[in-house]
């Protein structure tokens, strides 16, 4: 699966808030709503929690990269 560098860095935020991750990436929330979105779309999911399960099993993103596991 190809995804941006900021898609993988929103990915990598996905069990964040919106607006936490529009801060940490300093970006709008709405350009944050957009870049999940084109993730759901990409990866065929409905939700953060399908998002982060399928990247994981589909070696998009390692455990360690979840940030909310390494706050």
């Amino acid at each position: 699966m190809k995804l941006s560098k900021r898609e993988r860095e929103v990915l990598r935020l996905i069990c964040l808030t919106n607006p936490q991750i529009a801060r940490r990436l300093n970006i709008s929330i709405r350009t944050v709503k957009t870049y999940v979105r084109h993730l759901f779309e990409k990866l065929g999911c409905e939700s953060r929690t399908e998002a982060a399960i399928k990247a994981l099993k589909q070696n998009v993103i390692d455990i360690e990269e979840l940030t909310l596991l390494n706050q």
